[in-house]
Parts: structure tokens; C-alpha cells; sequence
């Protein structure tokens, strides 16, 4: 799942670079297409995003949920203080760049409770 995240994120991304000008130019506006730095950036986002997300799903198959809730939080707040930092600096890139930042703050907390979850793991008994 986690590779199927990435792989979706990364041809996103690579999309996004390649043709992101005339696809948005096609979908939307000409005047869209100006701002095909912002998708890419948003492409970045959501890739990571989709790693955090399936890394969730383990969590949840783990039976972690308790730490859920102080996760969220924790994305919730990383956002807000990114986004109070970058939106005035940087605008509509600041707030792709928060997303980023907090779709990676998700993916990182998510990716060490699943590393815990691995490490309390019993090995199975092979039956005989």
C-alpha cells in the first residue's frame, strides 16, 4: 500500500511537471496555467499525503488508535503554524508549502507508530 502511495504521489508529480501548463490551460484558464508551480507543489502534497493516509490504515489495522487523536492534532497544529508563517511571505505557495509540511508531519508520526508497531510484533508460531 505504501509503495502504491508513492508510486501514484511520483507519477503525479512527474505530471504535474511535464504537463501541468496544458493541462491547466486545457481544463481551466490560460491564467491558470501560470501557476502550474503551485500544482506541482500540491502534487507534492498530495503524494505524501497518500503515504500518511495508507500509513493511517496500518495504524488502524494495528488496533493504534488511542495515538490518533494527539496525531491529528499535531497535524492540525503544525498546519495552522505553517500556514501562519508562510501564507503572508509566500501566498498561495505558502499554502501549498503547508500543506506539504503538514502531509509530512502526518506521514512521519504515522510512519514511527507503525515502526512500533512492527517492533512489539511477536513472531508467530510455526506449527509443527
Amino acid at each position: 500500500m505504501i509503495g502504491l502511495g508513492a508510486g501514484l504521489g511520483l507519477a503525479a508529480i512527474a505530471l504535474a511537471i511535464v504537463a501541468g501548463k496544458p493541462l491547466l490551460t486545457l481544463i481551466y484558464k490560460p491564467e491558470y496555467a501560470e501557476q502550474s508551480r503551485l500544482l506541482v507543489w500540491l502534487m507534492v502534497a498530495a503524494g505524501l499525503g497518500y503515504v500518511g493516509s495508507f500509513l493511517g490504515h496500518i495504524v488502524s489495522a494495528a488496533r493504534y488508535f488511542r495515538v490518533q487523536v494527539p496525531l491529528f492534532l499535531g497535524v492540525t497544529a503544525s498546519s495552522a503554524l505553517a500556514c501562519w508563517g508562510l501564507l503572508p511571505r509566500y501566498g498561495l505557495l505558502g499554502a501549498a508549502y503547508a500543506l506539504v509540511f503538514a502531509a509530512a508531519v502526518q506521514l512521519l508520526i504515522s510512519l514511527g507508530v507503525f515502526a512500533h508497531a512492527l517492533a512489539r510484533l511477536k513472531p508467530c508460531p510455526v506449527s509443527g
